[in-house]
């Protein structure tokens, strides 16, 4: 198979990522990178270790948003008519051939699947240590099939946090179905970004603040609460579960849509 691997880094060049992958996998691996780090010092080994695989490295400087360069990756596998479509964090790595073996499980599992899921053990590093638990959304497949029902992320959620639950409630809503491979295939040093990014670091709580405030407003609460939930974003019967290609920096208009996704990313870049 054709897998595109959609990859969005930070503050370290994820070497024990690609060699997990690339050193063990027996399909024809395309990574889509998009990096949001602001340290220079990672441009060259980026670009050396882009040159070693075939990899587009798209050099951002600054965290344009989770979602956006998530949708921009997913939308290139696209285009470049890949089989799957795989979106990881950069401090994920696969055990053994714990790829391929993702790779066959999703095969496995029928042509109706939109979202796949594996579970991952935790790393040394993690504040959850040694355990074994699902990784959502920090490594996932995503299938054409989802793409069509209910199309990409909603880049309303800037830095990141809470663009997965909201993707995930589209999913459910929509009826997408999901599998969840139970082995542990990876370990994840959960929590690296946050740790090693002194600017998110010191804004974490506003960033999370604000996008709390942004799914509340479109689903009526900010935990899974099926039965408190609104039926449509915002309430609104003119809109569905599904974000379009075309419409997806801006997917529901004035009076929906964030007003301060301007001033939050020139913050980003460093713009005080």
């Amino acid at each position: 198979m054709k897998i595109g691997i959609v990859l969005v880094t930070y503050s370290m060049v994820p070497e024990k990522l690609f060699k997990s992958i690339e050193e063990k996998t027996t399909h024809a691996c395309r990574w889509y990178i998009h990096h949001h780090g602001q340290d220079q010092i990672l441009i060259t080994p980026l670009q050396t270790i882009s040159g070693k695989y075939d990899a587009r490295l798209y050099l951002h400087m600054f965290n344009r948003g989770l979602a956006r360069s998530w949708n921009d990756g997913i939308g290139e596998s696209l285009t470049d008519a890949n089989d799957l479509t795989l979106v990881i964090n950069d401090d994920i790595e696969f055990i053994e051939d714990g790829f391929d073996r993702f790779m066959q499980f999703i095969d496995a599992s029928g042509p109706d699947v939109g979202l796949a899921f594996l579970r991952g053990i935790e790393g040394n590093k993690s504040p959850l240590a040694g355990e074994i638990r699902s990784q959502d959304f920090g490594c996932f497949v995503i299938s054409k099939k989802a793409i069509n029902q209910i199309g990409f992320f909603d880049e309303n959620f800037v830095p990141a946090y809470y663009e997965d639950f909201d993707y995930a409630w589209r999913m459910a809503m929509a009826g997408v179905k999901k599998v969840v491979d139970e082995r542990p295939l990876v370990i994840h040093d959960r929590g690296n970004t946050t740790r090693s990014d002194p600017r998110l670091k010191e804004n974490i709580d506003k960033y999370v603040w604000l996008c709390r405030h942004y799914i509340t407003k479109k689903w009526g609460v900010d935990t899974w609460r099926i039965n408190d939930m609104y039926d449509h974003p915002f309430g609104n019967d003119k809109y569905d579960f599904r974000i379009a290609w075309e419409n997806r920096h801006t997917p529901y208009g004035p009076g929906y849509d964030r007003d301060d996704l301007n001033v939050l990313r020139m913050l980003l870049q460093g713009n005080d």
